[in-house]
């Protein structure tokens, strides 16, 4: 279960920064009618580089680790959780081709009325993943408590009644 929360962790603490990186990338940009900052752009270009290869050394992680069958829906849920976002991010690459390809163009905006072009990233779970994921930490919970407590009244009653017919066929 530590290994799960600190999955869980690892996904808030690499996925919380992208939205001020995004924010930190379009402020650079400048301004409609100003120009932007060249070196902050490169900069944050360099940072989302950064915290992509974070993001896919998370995924090599979820991927290849084994876990006992019991956590096994956990990590199926985990699994390409914020790989999945991180994908969205691939086309930054060409919206900035885009608008560096405007420059010295006529784009048909002018200084008092500039063309603005907005792209929007949306980082989402997929459809019920925090209820799936609550309902198998309970299970999972559960499994463990009844694991530490022996199985319960139910595997002592079994197993006493595997013991039981074993005896009486040896007899």
């Amino acid at each position: 279960m530590h290994w799960i929360t600190t999955r869980l962790d690892e996904m808030q603490s690499l996925i919380s920064p992208m939205a001020n990186l995004l924010d930190r990338l379009s402020a650079s940009w400048g301004k409609p009618g100003e120009a932007g900052d060249v070196d902050e752009i490169h900069h944050i270009c360099c940072l989302i580089r950064d915290s992509l290869i974070q993001v896919a050394d998370h995924e090599e992680r979820l991927r290849f680790v084994g876990v006992s069958e019991t956590f096994q829906r956990l990590k199926d849920l985990l699994h390409d959780c914020i790989g999945v976002q991180a994908e969205k991010l691939e086309a930054i690459p060409g919206y900035l081709d885009d608008m560096v390809a405007f420059i010295n163009t006529d784009y048909g905006g002018t200084t008092d009325n500039p063309i603005v072009i907005t792209r929007t990233i949306t980082f989402d779970l997929p459809p019920n993943w925090t209820r799936d994921m609550n309902r198998e930490m309970k299970r999972v919970e559960k499994t463990l408590i009844r694991q530490e407590n022996g199985g319960g009244f139910w595997s002592w009653f079994f197993g006493g009644l595997l013991f039981f017919i074993l005896l009486m066929v040896l007899l």
